[in-house]
């Protein structure tokens, strides 16, 4: 508060967040989402045509507030008749039908979010995800955990659920 000249907040509900902890207005203050290579993550590119709809979640870490227990559940309980899941990224636990993939440098992950129809996160209180800007750049719906600055992200790419038996 006595030393800054300006204030950069990642989203709004960042900006929020540390204002309920004490941080005062500052006359220089400005949200700036995090944003997303565009000559990677971009709708150019023809969608192959799949006889299942393919849901993908992302994660470089393994943070199990990046919403694995909800992972767990699909894993569990998703029609895998009607759906295809890959995660790609780094996992704490094994899926059984979901498809496990390491992370992707980021022209190989481009690549396969264009291939994806849905894209899935159920991080709790992230403030600006570069792995949902990442999917939206790409033009997927996406469905997201309201928490953090996820509904905020999504706004019209998608939507959001409060409670697992949404799903």
């Amino acid at each position: 508060n006595n030393i800054a000249d300006g204030l950069i907040y990642q989203s709004k509900w960042s900006m929020l967040a540390h204002k309920e902890r004490g941080l005062k207005d500052h006359s220089k203050e400005i949200i700036i989402h995090n944003t997303a290579n565009p000559k990677l993550f971009n709708t150019n590119y023809t969608k192959k045509e799949n006889d299942k709809i393919t849901i993908v979640t992302t994660s470089w870490s393994s943070n199990w507030g990046k919403g694995f227990k909800t992972l767990q559940y699909l894993d569990d309980n998703l029609n895998f008749d009607k759906y295809n899941y890959e995660f790609i990224g780094q996992s704490p636990t094994l899926f059984k039908n979901i498809k496990m993939t390491q992370a992707l440098p980021q022209d190989e992950l481009a690549k396969r979010l264009k291939k994806c129809d849905i894209f899935f996160t159920a991080t709790e209180n992230d403030a600006c995800s570069n792995s949902l800007l990442e999917a939206l750049s790409c033009g997927l719906p996406t469905i997201g955990l309201k928490s953090g600055g996820t509904t905020e992200l999504i706004s019209h790419g998608g939507g959001v659920y409060e409670h697992i038996d949404e799903l």
